[in-house]
């Protein structure tokens, strides 16, 4: 939800309340199986700070420039989406680069998709352009301060965080992703296409 909701039809906002619900049921029950993911879930749904950043993202893009939103619910089904693809490749015995270049395991994996997908638009507060650039530096210092209470180890905590900002930074189609998982989260941005969600 975003400053001038009011602005908005019900049909629209019960498109939204159903699109949380689901997504978050199914981020939580993916994430149930990894405790590195589920940690990180916890602390970014729970984070009023962050709250914010998803808030003033849809401010601007939505209730400014009259875009479709971009906003939490957007983050959720981006995330929830992306899980999904994750766990399908991995359920066929796809190595995905986390995994096949040493730098983590399949909870890994989970966390970057994760994270990357739930902070990947924050930057839609500064500006539509550049946007993606924006939510790298806007998700820097939230990653220094998450990634610290998950990982023991400072090089596997730069490993996370740049795989984590590099799925963030090319989420966008005119960018090449070179991770699987940087891929994976430009993929599930693509489908947050529900009827109602479109440009207002």
């Amino acid at each position: 939800m975003y400053l001038g909701i009011n602005k908005f039809s019900e049909e629209w906002m019960k498109i939204e309340a159903e699109l949380d619900r689901k997504s978050e049921k199914t981020i939580s029950e993916i994430v149930s199986k990894y405790d590195k993911a589920r940690y990180a879930w916890n602390y970014i749904r729970n984070n009023n700070f962050i709250k914010g950043l998803w808030e003033m993202s849809d401010y601007i893009v939505v209730g400014k420039m009259q875009y479709n939103a971009h906003g939490d619910t957007h983050a959720r089904v981006v995330a929830a989406n992306g899980l999904k693809i994750l766990n399908i490749l991995l359920n066929k015995n796809v190595n995905v680069d986390i995994i096949k270049d040493g730098i983590g395991d399949v909870d890994d994996a989970n966390l970057v998709v994760l994270v990357s997908a739930l902070l990947h638009d924050i930057g839609n507060q500064v500006n539509r352009k550049d946007h993606n650039l924006h939510s790298c530096i806007l998700a820097m210092p939230i990653l220094d301060k998450l990634l610290p209470q998950i990982y023991r180890n400072d090089f596997k905590i730069s490993q996370i965080r740049a795989c984590i900002l590099h799925a963030i930074y090319t989420h966008m189609e005119d960018l090449k992703s070179y991770t699987t998982e940087a891929s994976i989260v430009k993929l599930a941005d693509g489908t947050d296409i529900t009827k109602g969600r479109s440009r207002l």
